[in-house]
């Protein structure tokens, strides 16, 4: 990333992010979304310069988080409708952030947020809607580590 960004400065384009987007597979562990870690292959030799470099060169990290994946391999542990966004009465709440989930994304995302401070970074977690339907875009913007603890609220 470091040398695209070094490319993309020569050319004189000096307004342009240097990002790259992750599967939710770096994450060991995602449930409960508090407990959200990356795996130790690749935390420290991988996300940790990677958060570094993003953080440094004010750029985003982008996460590609498929909940209907989660649900088709726990039919029945995970509500359908929480896969896909839709409105239910069904939510979780995570034991230990007593964040409250209304759907398996936002339960997703924030494995990821507070899988980042062990990797050295603070997070904010933001999306944005398309009106056409559910698809989300995210971004988390990782700064410097500091006493602030992970999110507490959800505020989309």
């Amino acid at each position: 990333m470091s040398r695209i960004r070094i490319f993309v400065r020569k050319l004189g384009l000096r307004k342009i992010k240097i990002g790259t987007p992750v599967a939710l597979d770096v994450l060991k562990a995602s449930f409960p979304p508090c407990a959200g870690a990356f795996m130790s292959a690749v935390a420290e030799d991988v996300i940790k310069p990677m958060l570094y470099f993003l953080n440094r060169t004010k750029s985003f990290f982008f996460v590609d988080v498929y909940p209907y994946f989660a649900w088709a391999s726990q039919p029945l542990q995970i509500n359908l409708d929480y896969a896909l966004l839709k409105p239910t009465d069904f939510s979780y709440t995570d034991p230990k952030s007593g964040l409250k989930y209304t759907d398996l994304l936002d339960q997703m995302l924030y494995a990821v947020a507070f899988a980042m401070p062990d990797s050295g970074t603070r997070s904010s977690v933001s999306s944005w809607w398309r009106p056409a339907g559910p698809t989300a875009a995210m971004r988390i913007s990782s700064e410097p580590m500091s006493t602030t603890p992970p999110p507490t609220t959800v505020t989309w």
